[in-house]
Order: structure tokens, then sequence, then C-alpha cells
């Protein structure tokens, strides 16, 4: 069942010039309704011709004759009625700025009881439901994209409007707003909800897309006609806590080892560990220690290898290279005059093996 909807110049519609405002703010409203219809209206008009494009592609890979021919039907619709829409759309929008006042004395009129008022309880359809739900949906993500904008365009609506700040969904700018009067502009085209919802898409992507560089634009113009003009957002910086002094004491002694080891000991050394105690069966402590040779420790010289090669006669096969000076290797004497005694020995034990070697 189709519905009858009146032309627009059926009804007399409140506009800007006809809105009893004051003077300043009649001016002000005028300016960004200019500033919002020169954007928008190229926008739609350009997702328009998109969405006939977006029509025409479905009928083209539609499967079956029917489903061709309701998106034919679609085409043939928002080609008849699309001249409508634009106007339609920024009426609504024009009419939204004049109402600035009412609504904000609506909202600052107080409550006489706190109970709520309901004024109509029926039965949803899922269809309204989707379509709702979708609007909501472009809308929060709008908002979120332009949260800073909106709210200080929130304040300078309230100086506007003589009121406290406006939120998102009062403000006749806002993407709520806009959203919705697009939608009620779209009515008149009767066309089905999967049709509505893809041009609610579009306008998403077509419209929508530049909603933050517009709001920025907003704000300037009203700044500029010193509607809040050093209002500016700065967030809230929570500032360090009180650090504990023992606490940093102990990090800086982690973080510098010579000034731990300078504060231990004044003369620059690090304390030495304290000796074991000796074993009850080992030797005295006055026995006496012996030092490694530094021949030892030196390393083997190659020139005295070389010296020590045996020329041997063109006949017979060189001897094997004379194998490296085996160097033992010394361990300091930390357990005393016990581990003294035995490194003694086993040195003795060495010496003799390397005399008793046949050479």
């Amino acid at each position: 069942m189709s519905a009858t909807f009146d032309p627009l110049d059926a009804s007399p519609r409140a506009t800007l010039a006809t809105a009893a405002l004051p003077r300043r703010v009649r001016r002000l409203l005028e300016q960004l309704y200019a500033l919002v219809s020169d954007e928008i209206a190229p926008l739609l008009e350009r997702m328009l011709a998109e969405y006939e494009q977006q029509l025409f592609r479905q009928a083209d890979q539609a499967r079956n004759p029917s489903l061709q021919s309701g998106y034919l039907e679609t085409l043939r619709l928002v080609r008849l009625r699309r001249a409508d829409l634009i106007p339609r759309y920024l009426l609504g929008l024009e009419t939204a700025l004049t109402r600035l006042r009412e609504g904000a004395a609506v909202t600052a009129r107080p409550t006489t009881s706190s109970a709520p008022h309901f004024r109509e309880l029926r039965l949803v359809e899922d269809s309204e439901v989707d379509e709702n739900t979708v609007l909501r949906a472009v809308a929060s993500r709008h908002e979120s994209r332009a949260g800073l904008g909106l709210l200080l365009l929130g304040q300078r609506f309230g100086v506007l409007a003589g009121a406290p700040a406006f939120d998102s969904e009062r403000l006749p700018v806002g993407p709520q707003r806009l959203i919705r009067s697009f939608a009620e502009a779209c009515q008149p085209l009767q066309i089905s909800l999967e049709s509505r919802l893809d041009l609610y898409r579009v306008f998403d992507q077509q419209v929508m897309l530049g909603y933050a560089a517009m709001v920025e634009s907003m704000n300037a113009l009203l700044a500029r006609e010193n509607v809040l003009p050093s209002l500016s957002f700065v967030p809230l910086r929570t500032r360090p806590s009180a650090q504990n002094p023992a606490a940093d004491g102990l990090a800086a002694l982690a973080a510098d080892p010579v000034r731990r080891a300078s504060a231990s000991d004044p003369a620059g050394e690090p304390p030495q560990r304290p000796a074991r105690a000796a074993a009850p069966d080992s030797t005295p402590a006055h026995a006496p220690t012996r030092a490694p040779h530094p021949s030892r420790n030196r390393p083997p010289n190659p020139r005295a290898q070389t010296m020590r090669r045996v020329r041997t006669p063109p006949g017979r096969a060189s001897p094997p290279p004379p194998r490296p000076p085996t160097r033992s290797i010394s361990r300091p004497c930390s357990n005393g005059s016990a581990n003294a005694a035995s490194w003694s020995t086993s040195c003795a034990r060495a010496r003799s093996r390397r005399l008793r070697r046949p050479r």
C-alpha cells in the first residue's frame, strides 16, 4: 500500500529568515547552513549517481528475472523522484537549525515527577528494527571519529541557544540528526527495505566520509565570529607520584657497581672473601708454599722448535713434528695449606714422570 506525501510547497515551512531568533544568532545560523549545504549538496548528487550505478549492476548480475525486475523498478523510482530528495534533506536541516532554542527550552524545563512518560506503546516490526540499527551504527561510527570536534561544537551551540552544552544527539548538525534527516527525506522514494539499507550505506561512504573535516570547518567559522574563540580541549594529565628515597638509593647502587664498591671499601679495593677453615688432617698453616716456575706459563717458542728439527736423509721419511710442550694449568690456592700441599705433591709427581720418560 503506497503512502501519499505532501509536496514541498504545500504548507509554509519554518526558515531561518522568519525564525524568532536574535539577529546575531540568526546570522551565524545562516552562515552555518550555507557552509553545510554547500558541502553536502554536491556529495548528495554524487551519491545518487553512484546508487543508480549500483542498482544497474545488481540488475545486470541478478540470477533470476524477479530480482532483476525488482532492481529495475527501484532504479526507475529513484530516477523519477530524485529531484525532490536533496531539497527535502536541506529543508529538514534548515528546520532543525530554526528550532535551536525550542529544543533548548524543552530540555531546560524542570520535570515535576521522576516517573517516565510513555506516549505510545506498540509492536515494532523487524524491518523497522533493522533500519534503526543501521542508522544508529552509522551515526555512532562518525561520532567516535569526530568526538573532539563535536564536543567543542556542542559548547558553541550551547552559547547560541543560551542553554547548557549540546551533546551529539541534540546537535542540529550532529551525525544523528543528519542521518535521521536523510532517512526521512528518503521516505517519498517508496523503495523496499533492502534498497533503503543499501542507500544508507552509500550515503555513509559518499557523504559522511568528510564529516570530521566539516565539523572542524564549523568550529573555525564560529571561532572567527567570536563564539568561544579561545575554546580548546586540554587532556587531563596525571602528576607523577612521590618517589621513595630509599628505593632511589637502592636503584642507584644497583646501577653503579663502582660506586657500590667504593662505598664498601674507602681505599677503592673490592673486599676479599674470608678463607675457609682448614681440614683437621691437613698440613699446618706454616707449611711453605711453592710458586710455579715462570717458564711453565710461558708460551712455546716456534723458533726453538725449528732449531730442534732433525735433518733426515733423502731416502727416509721425515719424522713427525714434535708435540708442543704441555702446560699444566695452575690454580690459585684458596683453601689454605691443605691445597698448597696437594698442589706441591702433584708438581713433584709430574716432574718425576717427566724425568723417567725415554728420550
